[in-house]
């Protein structure tokens, strides 16, 4: 017998993860078919995300968004969210199965552009921008899906206690260090969606979080026509500046990639469906050209007859630019402010210490840096990655106040708001044991476990996590048995562990 939930007859599981799955289903009454996601818990805190997402959904309907059908309870603990179900898959599958030309690429990548003006258009930021929440229709439309961690503009938020909330590989710069995210923030990830589709990789792609992190925050990408020369030079430019790690360096608004796309590209849209990158210009560029130059020559010799000549101008008159390089510090690494908690691979934790790039301010006074860690780590200033300890030298660089970060793959980044004082060597020194503890979870049965809304996955776990040492609230969640919920105490200890045994639920 198959499986359903509220109106909705299961045909498919598409996804699970957590609490929520995603499957395609069918209305038992209309027998249309529909993507149903459900979100299997009850707590508090998720549910109202998951209402939210229906929420903006519904405000947004437009074409160019995944309509939203029916949003209910279909128990005590399963809330669920019916939206129009795509026959061609996401982003990721259309490329796979098609073998695009460049100008279907462009013309793509234009698309899910004009997808993500729908959203900036409203105030919202979707801030999970990826090829498995664009979905491609088989007439190659393209639809934007997933707002469950979106919020309006207005809210200006972070995420509470550094929690990380995307997708690594599409995160930007900002998201990572949790400060806060803007519209620009969605313009970084089209920048590596962008990226993706004519390249066909991703740019930060690695075998870890922290190395997808440490190449975020550090790493240039090539330049796509360095990659392809018939990329457009254009085309190029714009995703390099996309992918700027400083914010202000990027596009202010989708406005501006939609002009550069349309008109310095030269795609033009017909009509609403269709869009066409021209290969040629209009016979009109062509008439236009000589008409222009014509006019021009008759102007030049009509001012020349009509203005009194004037005297030349000496050469020192002339005003020359120049370039000064910019010392400020810029975005680096791995900074993950306040408390994220991602458990990184420790595959990287004896590999060698690589000297990198330690430009820092030079400063008008003699002032240095000194940087104790254990184990070793990356340090950071500013987002920037200046060396790895430990050092063989202290850190010449001007006085004031820096956010200085630590980064090792077996932990949780680390950072610390420092102030640099002038005329001494300021030492710093952390023992990253003594920031972290370990926590070693048995569960009986078996439970998915969230800490702070976080999802680490199923027991049996493969390895200890790692948490700081604030106050966290671990939910174990098990769908035939109680939820379990505690708060998670630090008692002192590098390891604690801990052992619950799920109750089971009343049988009616």
């Amino acid at each position: 017998m198959s499986q359903r939930i509220a109106n909705y007859n299961i045909i498919e599981t598409i996804s699970e993860n957590g609490p929520v799955s995603v499957y395609k289903a069918v209305h038992t009454v209309l027998n249309r078919k529909t993507l149903l996601k459900v979100h299997h818990s009850d707590d508090k805190k998720l549910i109202k995300r998951f209402e939210s997402e229906a929420r903006i959904v519904a405000e947004l309907n437009h074409p160019s968004i995944v309509a939203i059908y029916d949003y209910g309870r279909a128990s005590d603990k399963d809330f669920y969210i019916s939206m129009e179900f795509i026959a061609g898959g996401n982003l990721n599958d259309y490329l796979e199965e098609h073998a695009l030309s460049l100008d279907e690429k462009l013309n793509l990548c234009l698309s899910i552009a004009r997808c993500i003006a729908v959203i900036h258009k409203h105030g919202y930021i979707h801030r999970d921008l990826k090829p498995q929440n664009l979905l491609v229709d088989t007439d190659g439309s393209v639809k934007l899906t997933d707002f469950g961690i979106s919020f309006h503009e207005s809210l200006k938020r972070t995420t509470p206690d550094g929690r990380l909330l995307g997708t690594p590989l599409f995160m930007s710069p900002e998201q990572i260090n949790n400060l806060p995210v803007t519209k620009q923030s969605d313009l970084y990830s089209l920048g590596v969606i962008f990226y993706q589709v004519l390249s066909g990789q991703n740019p930060f792609d690695a075998p870890n979080f922290g190395e997808i992190f440490s190449k975020i925050l550090t790493y240039k990408p090539r330049a796509l026509n360095s990659l392809n020369s018939k990329i457009p030079d254009g085309f190029s430019e714009l995703t390099d500046k996309l992918l700027s790690k400083e914010v202000e360096k990027r596009p202010a608004k989708i406005d501006e990639v939609l002009v550069v796309l349309k008109e310095g590209l030269n795609i033009q849209e017909k009509d609403d469906s269709e869009i066409n990158v021209k290969k040629t210009k209009s016979n009109l560029f062509y008439f236009l050209i000589p008409a222009a130059i014509l006019l021009i020559f008759i102007a030049y010799f009509v001012q020349k007859d009509a203005q009194p000549k004037s005297p030349s101008l000496p050469p020192d008159t002339v005003n020359t630019a120049i370039n000064k390089k910019d010392n400020n510090v810029t975005s680096g690494n791995n900074i993950i402010k306040g408390d994220t908690e991602i458990s990184l691979n420790k595959d990287h934790l004896n590999q060698p210490k690589k000297k990198l790039d330690r430009e820092i301010i030079a400063p008008k006074k003699e002032t240095k840096l000194f940087v104790n860690t254990y184990p070793w780590c990356r340090i950071y200033l500013d987002y920037q990655l200046i060396d790895t300890t430990p050092l063989k030298d202290s850190i010449v660089i001007k006085p004031g106040k820096y956010l200085l970060s630590l980064q090792n793959s077996a932990y949780p980044s680390w950072n610390d708001s420092i102030e640099i004082t002038a005329n001494r060597t300021n030492i710093f020194n952390y023992n990253l044991d003594s920031i972290f503890y370990k926590l070693e979870l048995t569960v009986q049965p078996w439970g998915k476990v969230f800490i702070d809304g976080n999802y680490y996955g199923t027991t049996p776990l493969d390895k200890p996590i790692m948490l700081s040492k604030k106050n966290k609230t671990i939910l174990i969640e098990n769908q035939y048995y109680k939820s379990y919920t505690d708060t998670l105490f630090w008692t002192g200890k590098p390891l604690i562990s801990k052992n619950i045994i799920l109750d089971e639920k009343i049988k009616n």
